[in-house]
Order: C-alpha cells, then structure tokens, then sequence
C-alpha cells in the first residue's frame, strides 16, 4: 500500500468518525493493547494534520512509499530523492512496556 493510499484510508476514518484506539487499531490489523493503539492512532492523526498543513502552506512533502523516498510538491508532482536500504531490524513480536 503507498503513502498516499494509506493517506486516503486515513481521511475516510476521521471523516467516518474513526479516532484514538480504534484507528490504532484499524492500521495495526491486530488486537493489541489499548495503549499501543491509542498512541499509533495518535501518531497518524497528527501525520496527517501535519501533511495536510504543509499542503496548505505551499510546502513541499516527504513521504516514504515502497523503498524509495518522495518529494511531493503542492502540484502533486512526486519527486524520487533517494532509494532506502532495505532495514534488516528484527522487530520480535512480543515485547513487555515497563
């Protein structure tokens, strides 16, 4: 999914009422902990608002989509400014919050 489809999906659930844990949730695919969703629900909320204020102000946008990094201009033109390395970060997938 790019960036920008993961920024449409976002729109349709603040426009559908969809916030904190529940969006969370939504982008997590997963039941976790409430906490976990309320933050990752709170991160996009304010990803978003930030794209969409820099959108408004005329700036342009960095996003990330695949491997590669994106310069997005107020004309929509996207720019491809630098290919990532592929991270090879094992993330485990049961951790304990202290």
């Amino acid at each position: 999914m790019s960036s920008e489809e993961r920024y449409q999906k976002l729109d349709a659930a603040i426009r559908g009422g969809v916030t904190g844990a529940a969006l969370g949730a939504l982008f997590l695919r997963k039941r976790v902990s409430t906490a976990v969703s309320v933050v990752v629900g709170a991160a996009l909320r304010s990803s978003y608002a930030a794209f969409n204020a820099a959108g408004a102000m005329g700036s342009n946008v960095l996003i990330k989509d695949g491997n590669a990094l994106y310069k997005v201009h107020p004309s929509g033109k996207k720019e491809r400014v630098k290919v990532l390395k592929q991270s090879h970060t094992i993330i485990p997938k049961r951790f304990t919050l202290e």
